[in-house]
């Protein structure tokens, strides 16, 4: 048998076989008539939890992360405000944050994204207070 007629053979065989093997089992995709949501969305993205402990400032201390941030200010009186923002994306979740001092409350409030707010006359206990900014 000559080469030739051998090569051509092989390629005729290997045309041919993709139309022995039904459409369905040779791709990779899959055709559907549902218009279902492929895949499963989240409602809301996490959150990294935000626990660190400062000293009462002098005047004011700013912290916080990307979406979650805080500013105390000193009143002068022995009181502190407070002041709280929720940056976070619109499906980032509410926040809830958390001013204490020793495991005892002085603070909490629960903001949704976009939301801002002010608590005053927070009293100053001990020398240090904790914030702790979480997902409710």
């Amino acid at each position: 048998m000559r080469p030739s007629i051998i090569i051509a053979s092989f390629i005729a065989l290997a045309a041919a076989l993709p139309a022995i093997v039904p459409i369905e089992k040779t791709s990779l995709a899959v055709r559907t008539e549902s218009l279902e949501t492929a895949a499963a969305l989240e409602p809301r993205q996490g959150f990294n939890n935000f626990d660190r402990t400062y000293s009462w400032p002098e005047t004011q201390i700013t912290g916080g992360g990307l979406g979650a941030q805080f500013q105390a200010t000193n009143q002068g009186n022995g009181n502190y405000k407070f002041q709280f923002w929720n940056s976070s994306p619109a499906n980032g979740g509410t926040l809830n944050y958390r001013i204490s001092y020793g495991g005892n409350t002085l603070v909490s409030v629960n903001l949704n994204p976009g939301q801002t707010t002010t608590v005053n006359n927070v009293p100053q206990t001990g020398d240090n207070f904790n914030v702790f900014i979480k997902l409710a």
